[in-house]
C-alpha cells in the first residue's frame, strides 16, 4: 500500500526529523516494535463497520528513568474515516493532521488520547502516529460493509378465515458482520395477527453470507388485495424491505324476494326468493330458511324444501354456490288470517354473515256474494204454475253489508206467492211486477238465503225474470235473468 510522503507540518525548524505520521496503515513491523524511552501505543478494534462510530486509543508512556520534556505527539485522521471527537483536543490541528504537546512526562507516567472515528468506506483503515523521540507506533484494522436483504413468499390467494403463512428469508450479502438485526412487519388491514398490527422480531447478529429463515402466520380477515411488506434493519443504517400482494377472497350472499303484496283470505300465494353470491369465492354449505307467520299455512315449495311444523319454517340446503351465481326457491302459502303476514327469508354460508330479507303480504277479507235463479218447471202452459228459486250465498271471507235484492217480473208472468226469510214488498208498475226484499244488514261468510216465488203463466211468449243484487261492498247492481217459455195448444 502506498504511503503519504513525509510532512514537516508543525515540526519547527530543526526540532524534529522527517515525520512518519500518516493517515494510512504503516509498516507492519511498527505494530510490534514499540521500544523507546517514550513509547507510543495505538489500540483499535479488530473490525469496524461503515457508518458505525468506533473508538481508537493512543497511549504514550515514559518507560525511561528520567522525565521526558517537550513531548510532541502527532497523528492523522485515517483517510477512510471521519473524526467525530478527540479527547483531549489537539493542541493544534490542520486538515487531517493533529498535534498534542506536553511540557513533560514523568517516568512511568502515561498520556492517553481517545479518537472517536466514523468509518465511511469499506477496506483497511489506519494511521501512523509519532512522538518527538522518534518512537513510532502503528495500528491496522479492517472496515467492513455488511449488506442486509430480505425476501418473503406466500400463497397468492387466500379465503377469509384462512391462515396465510409468510415464508421469510433474511440474508447478509456483505463482507462484515451485521449486528442488532431486527425484522419488522406492519400487518395490512386485510390480515390480522394476535400480537397486533406492528410486529418486531429481533434476529441478532448475521455473519457475512449467513441466512436466517423464519415463518410468520397471518389470518385473512377481509376481502381485497393485501400489500404485505417485510422490513429488516441493523446497526450502521442497514435496511432492506420486500413486498408482495395477496388476494383475499370471500363469498358474499345477497337475498331478494318477489311475490304478491296483497291477497284475500283462502287465496293461495306464491313467493320467490333468490340468493346471489356477489363475492370473489364460492359459497359453500349454503343454508336457506323461510320462517312463516302464524297467519299463513305452508302449502308447497320448489325445489322441495323441508317443512318443520314445530318452527313453522321451510329449509333448503345447497352444497356450493359459485361466485356470481344465484339460486331461486319458490314458496306457496295459504292465508288463514287477515292483516300483515311477513315471511322472513334467511341465507347463510361458510365464512359469511347471515343475510335476511322480509316479504310482507297484506291479507284482506273478501265479501263475495253469489246468487242464481232457476225455474222448476219450464216450459209451462198458459194458466199453469211454476216456482222460481233464488239462492244467495256469501262465498267470501268478509261479512257482506246492506245486501239488497230486487226481482223484476214481466207482464205474462203473474206472481202468486213468496216464501222469504226476510220481509218483502210486491210492487206493481202497469202490467209488470217487482219483488223488493228488505235490505239485509249483515250476511256472514258462508251464509245462505233462499227465496221461492210461485207464479202463473198469463200469456204465451218467452218471458224473462231478472234478479238484481247490490251490497255495501259492491253498490253497482249485478243482474241475472231466467227465461220461462209459456205456450198454449188451443
Amino acid at each position: 500500500m502506498r504511503e503519504n510522503p513525509p510532512s514537516n507540518f508543525g515540526s519547527g525548524a530543526g526540532r524534529t526529523p522527517a515525520s512518519f505520521v500518516s493517515n494510512r496503515p504503516g509498516d507492519p513491523q511498527w505494530e510490534i516494535q514499540q521500544q523507546a524511552s517514550l513509547v507510543i501505543e495505538k489500540l483499535a478494534p479488530p473490525a469496524v463497520q461503515v457508518n458505525v462510530p468506533a473508538k481508537f486509543m493512543m497511549v504514550v508512556r515514559n518507560v525511561g528513568r528520567v522525565p521526558a520534556g517537550q513531548v510532541l505527539i502527532r497523528d492523522r485522521v485515517p483517510e477512510k474515516a471521519q473524526l467525530l471527537q478527540a479527547t483531549p483536543k489537539p493542541t493544534r490541528q490542520e486538515g487531517d493532521l493533529m498535534e498534542w504537546e506536553l511540557p513533560s512526562l514523568a517516568p512511568g507516567d502515561a498520556f492517553q488520547i481517545q479518537l472517536d472515528l466514523l468509518p465511511t468506506e469499506p477496506g483497511e483503515i489506519g494511521s501512523v502516529a509519532q512522538v518527538t523521540s522518534t518512537a513510532v507506533a502503528a495500528t491496522r484494522t479492517r472496515s467492513t460493509r455488511p449488506q442486509l436483504s430480505v425476501q418473503h413468499t406466500a400463497a397468492p390467494t387466500a379465503m377469509v378465515g384462512q391462515t396465510v403463512m409468510m415464508n421469510i428469508i433474511v440474508r447478509n450479502d456483505g463482507d462484515g458482520v451485521a449486528e442488532n438485526v431486527i425484522l419488522r412487519e406492519i400487518v395490512p388491514p386485510q390480515l390480522t395477527h394476535p400480537a397486533g398490527n406492528e410486529i418486531e422480531n429481533p434476529i441478532g447478529t448475521l455473519a457475512p453470507g449467513q441466512t436466517r429463515t423464519l415463518q410468520l402466520p397471518l389470518v385473512a380477515k377481509t376481502p381485497g388485495t393485501a400489500r404485505n411488506t417485510i422490513r429488516v434493519s441493523g446497526d450502521g443504517k442497514l435496511s432492506s424491505e420486500h413486498s408482495i400482494d395477496i388476494q383475499i377472497v370471500a363469498p358474499q350472499l345477497q337475498v331478494a324476494s318477489e311475490g304478491p303484496e296483497r291477497r284475500f283470505l283462502s287465496r293461495s300465494a306464491t313467493h320467490t326468493f333468490q340468493v346471489t353470491n356477489n363475492g370473489t369465492a364460492n359459497a359453500t354449505n349454503v343454508q336457506m330458511m323461510a320462517r312463516l307467520p302464524q297467519g299463513l299455512r305452508y302449502e308447497s315449495s320448489s325445489p322441495e324444501g323441508r317443512y318443520d311444523p314445530s318452527r313453522h319454517a321451510v329449509f333448503w340446503a345447497m352444497a356450493n354456490l359459485p361466485s356470481n351465481a344465484n339460486q331461486q326457491v319458490a314458496l306457496t302459502t295459504m292465508p288463514l288470517a287477515p292483516g300483515n303476514q311477513p315471511i322472513e327469508f334467511h341465507a347463510l354460508a361458510d365464512l359469511n354473515q347471515p343475510q335476511v330479507t322480509t316479504k310482507t303480504m297484506v291479507v284482506e277479507q273478501l265479501s263475495e256474494l253469489f246468487f242464481d235463479i232457476d225455474d222448476l218447471q219450464d216450459p209451462i202452459e198458459v194458466g199453469t204454475n211454476t216456482i222460481y228459486v233464488i239462492r244467495v250465498e256469501n262465498q267470501g271471507s268478509q261479512v257482506a253489508n246492506d245486501v239488497g235484492i230486487v226481482v223484476d217480473i214481466p207482464a205474462g208472468i203473474e206472481p202468486l206467492n213468496v216464501e222469504s226469510p226476510v220481509e218483502y214488498q210486491m210492487q206493481r208498475d202497469g202490467q209488470n211486477s217487482r219483488l223488493v226484499l228488505a235490505p239485509i244488514p249483515n250476511m256472514n261468510p258462508r251464509a245462505q238465503l233462499v227465496i221461492r216465488l210461485e207464479a202463473r203463466g198469463g200469456r204465451e211468449g218467452d218471458h224473462r225474470i231478472e234478479v238484481r243484487m247490490t251490497s255495501a261492498q259492491r253498490p253497482t247492481p249485478v243482474a241475472k235473468q231466467e227465461s220461462t217459455q209459456v205456450y198454449s195448444d188451443r
